[in-house]
């Protein structure tokens, strides 16, 4: 039987309750929904995959005109400085909102006993990382045609995305569990969002920032995952071990809550559909 046969079938017909064919299982159904949800995404549209890198174009050229044209900067390599920074916001921006309404775009799950509900959120974060793999080679491109080569410190790019992505995740389920309490929550995080993405230095160097709010900056989780994945992607320079050590301990801590928080009350979430 088919992760996709078993996925259809009624709540309460199969419980897996072996604990490794449980986790295999879990497994399975994650791969078979980023497929088949990335697969919808993009159907019957001429340029599929294409639109996932559509708004980090967008913003990448409105940002570079105005800011190299309109407004002077001292940033070496501006273009490949302001992509990067571009895409890899894009994927924690998307990614928290997409987790944020997984499961009430999926409230199938909320019915079925042999899927593990957390799957949901798990699946939209993979959706939209796979639009910033498809973008990344863009980034490259654009390192490499401003003269920088890139090193073996790109080996470092896996280990970094991971750990956004468990950052991504964390936040997502909390305020997935918020949002199906109080709708409010989906609103109020576009808002949030893009004042984090103005906290985060997409577009302007971290060492232009003055006083207190260079603190504040340096330190947000963001700017940290950004600045170091960009240094390694742009500059060909490795991360900080101490500002990657505090993401590193805040993602954890983020995705320790995220989990208790979800899984503690994922069992009302039928009664507030």
């Amino acid at each position: 039987m088919t992760t996709g046969e078993l996925l259809a079938e009624p709540s309460g017909v199969r419980r897996v309750r072996n604990p490794r064919r449980n986790l295999r299982f879990a497994f399975d159904a994650i791969i078979h929904l980023v497929g088949k949800e990335y697969r919808s995404r993009h159907r019957k549209a001429y340029l599929g995959w294409l639109w996932s890198i559509g708004q980090p174009l967008l913003m990448f050229g409105a940002f570079g005109f105005f800011f190299s044209k309109i407004l002077t900067n001292n940033i070496e390599n501006f273009p490949a400085f302001l992509f990067a920074g571009i895409v890899l916001f894009t994927w924690f921006s998307k990614g928290v909102t997409s987790a944020t309404m997984s499961v009430l775009t999926r409230p199938d799950l909320v019915y079925r006993n042999n899927v593990p509900l957390v799957i949901a959120p798990v699946v939209a974060v993979l959706n939209d990382l796979i639009d910033l793999l498809f973008a990344l080679p863009i980034a490259l491109a654009i390192t490499v045609v401003s003269g920088i080569s890139i090193g073996p410190v790109i080996l470092f790019l896996p280990l970094l995305l991971f750990v956004h992505f468990v950052f991504t995740l964390g936040l997502g389920l909390i305020c997935c569990t918020a949002n199906i309490f109080a709708r409010d929550v989906r609103l109020a995080l576009d808002v949030v969002l893009l004042g984090w993405m103005y906290a985060t230095p997409l577009f302007y160097d971290i060492a232009n920032v003055p006083g207190v709010l260079h603190s504040v900056i340096r330190w947000n989780p963001m700017s940290i995952l950004v600045m170091a994945e960009r240094g390694v992607i742009v500059q060909n320079k490795g991360p900080e071990a101490l500002p990657v050590a505090v993401a590193v301990a805040v993602s954890v801590a983020v995705l320790a809550i995220g989990l208790l928080v979800f899984n503690r009350n994922s069992r009302r979430f039928i009664d507030k559909l």
